[in-house]
């Protein structure tokens, strides 16, 4: 859940990144294109006019115009430009930014020279501005569809010293260039939209396989963990076990084979009187006891063992010809999926024949009315090679909380009579001493499944 809710926070946060980079990126690509689209216009039409000026508007008509007043020979370039495609308006001022000529008589002798471009344009740059609606055109709005224009002021500059002795406000609008420009925003809107759809897709899956992945690191560094302690455990234990199981069988084995020596003199005289019964029971607990020392021995790791190139599958199988026909007697029946092919590993092929047979034994005895045993072998290569077993049964299944303790020794939930809660933890310690690991997986009423993994043998 807390990863889910980290997921969310992170979608979140990308779908907001995303949105502004989309928004940015798409913005500031729409405004440059516009920007060059716009600069390119202004340049054609500041060369145009710098041509049509240099003959219409040289620097001595420029001149007779300002001298007569009227403006007649402005007034002539100015229809004559008007009727050019895409132009409907010119205004002329002269070098210090006085209106000298404009179809608004009004505003003519007015001085706009605190007017930016135009500024700019009285020091010889061509300046261009898109849809500046300003007070002097303001009611154009009501004439034009189109609400963007374009202005560009052209500096007049003379012929021989370069000199700017007037200025053309040219107002144009350039219908092939604003639908190139509506056409190219909208593709570029359509495209950044689609990376940021495909860069949000590929972020939120990366996080969630991190997410995952970093999930998995957790489980295994948790498993490892666990495995590591219930390792000093048991090793703690052991140690006691084994010094606790030699002081035991010594005097153990001192009374059984009294016992025995008193039986066979007592059974050779009058084999059923009551002693010679209460010593029958007392050697039928001593055995008992005997194999309780013994799985200690061997639970404590103290028992030899050789250990040979072994196929698990042949151990298995022998191990399933001692319980197979008393399992079919009370209705558990096996079903096997042994891998041919399945690599050799190393091991002690009885003791590992005594880890299945306990298994066996715990499978039967979580379904007392018959149920199904599924064994496979299979081999897997993750940081190397590895042989597998799985074990499942079709039994109650493993209360949860107590899944984290079945390893334990002493630990068992059947009666005292029925086992001293030590074979699961004998088999956890011959797995690890083969150099293996041994986990379980279980839900309730759904069966429990062990996993036994083995390192393969490796030929050279």
């Amino acid at each position: 859940m807390e990863r889910l809710n980290l997921f969310h926070k992170f979608l979140l946060i990308l779908s907001l990144s995303t949105l502004l980079g989309i928004v940015a990126l798409a913005g500031t690509i729409s405004y440059l294109l516009k920007k060059n689209l716009i600069e390119e216009e202004g340049q054609d039409t500041a060369s145009l006019m710098r041509v049509l000026s240099g003959s219409d508007l040289s620097p001595e008509m420029f001149a007779q115009g300002l001298r007569q007043g009227e403006g007649v020979a402005f007034a002539r370039f100015a229809d004559r430009i008007k009727g050019m495609p895409e132009v409907f308006r010119v205004k002329i001022y002269d070098k210090v930014g006085t209106l000298v000529w404009s179809d608004e008589e009004r505003l003519v002798g007015k001085n706009f020279s605190d007017n930016l471009e135009l500024k700019e344009a009285l020091g010889g740059k061509v300046q261009v501005a898109l849809g500046l609606l300003k007070r002097e055109h303001i009611y154009e709005s009501d004439r034009y569809n189109e609400r963007r224009l374009v202005e560009v002021y052209v500096p007049v500059l003379h012929p021989d010293s370069g000199e700017v002795y007037g200025v053309l406000e040219i107002y144009k609008h350039p219908v092939s260039h604003f639908a190139l420009m509506d056409r190219m925003r909208r593709a570029v809107w359509v495209i950044s939209l689609t990376l940021g759809i495909l860069l949000f897709a590929s972020c939120s899956w990366l996080f969630w396989n991190a997410l995952k992945e970093q999930e998995r690191l957790d489980k295994e560094r948790s498993l490892m963990q666990r495995e590591l302690i219930h390792a000093e455990k048991l090793a703690t234990i052991g140690e006691m076990l084994a010094g606790l199981a030699h002081e035991i069988n010594n005097p153990l084995s001192i009374i059984m084979s009294k016992v025995r020596l008193i039986l066979k003199e007592l059974q050779g005289a009058n084999p059923k009187t009551e002693l010679v019964r209460d010593l029958l029971v007392i050697d039928r607990n001593i055995s008992r006891m005997g194999g309780i020392v013994r799985s200690l021995l061997t639970f404590a790791r103290k028992s030899d063992s050789e250990s040979a190139p072994l196929n698990l599958n042949t151990v298995i199988s022998e191990s399933l010809t001692l319980v197979e026909k008393p399992f079919a007697k009370m209705n558990i029946f096996f079903e096997q999926a042994l891998e041919p092919s399945l690599p050799q590993t190393w091991g002690d092929s009885n003791q590992l024949q005594q880890v299945f047979l306990n298994l066996w034994s715990n499978a039967r005895d979580a379904m007392r009315q018959g149920g199904k045993i599924s064994v496979r072998t299979f081999s897997v290569n993750h940081e190397g090679l590895w042989v597998c077993a799985e074990v499942r049964d079709s039994g109650q299944g493993i209360p949860p909380e107590i899944v984290g303790r079945i390893f334990d020794p002493f630990f068992t939930t059947k009666g005292t009579r029925e086992g001293a809660g030590l074979g699961l933890a004998v088999s956890y310690g011959i797995v690890k001493t083969h150099g293996g690991s041994i986990q379980v997986e279980s839900q309730p009423g759904q069966g429990a499944t062990f996993t036994l993994k083995f390192p393969a043998r490796v030929s050279f």
